[in-house]
Order: structure tokens, then C-alpha cells, then sequence
């Protein structure tokens, strides 16, 4: 994962349905420790195992989830 190293929006968190009911601070606690992540198509973001260090949101494209059996 590349990291640009910009800060979270909070602005581009409002317009996200899981945040409908917090209000403006709240969301701008959450963004505080974020960071915006750019991945290539293509690329893997996470495997099976992995420790998730935070939430994951996808802001603009498309996420493929998939298991191999």
C-alpha cells in the first residue's frame, strides 16, 4: 500500500452511509489517525490472515472481494 500521506477528509466521510448518525466532531475524531492510501488495480489490499490496524474505506473505484478455495 502507498500512503500519500494526506490526512483524511472529514467532509468526504460525511457523505458516507455508515457515519449518518455522528455528528460533525465525532467524525472528525475518527479521521484523525487516518490517512489516505492510493492501491493500484489490480493489487492486493489484504489477505486472509491479516491484521486489520483500522478501518478501511473505499472513497472512489471499485473493491473486489474474493476467497480461493
Amino acid at each position: 500500500m502507498h500512503s500519500t500521506g494526506n490526512p483524511i477528509d472529514a467532509e468526504q466521510m460525511l457523505d458516507q452511509p455508515l457515519f449518518d448518525n455522528l455528528d460533525q466532531a465525532s467524525i472528525v475524531e475518527i479521521t484523525r489517525g487516518g490517512w489516505v492510501v492510493e492501491i493500484k488495480r489490480g493489487s492486493r489490499l489484504l489477505a486472509r490472515g491479516d491484521r486489520l490496524e483500522g478501518l478501511y474505506m473505499v472513497l472512489d473505484g471499485r473493491l473486489k472481494l474474493y476467497m480461493r478455495s
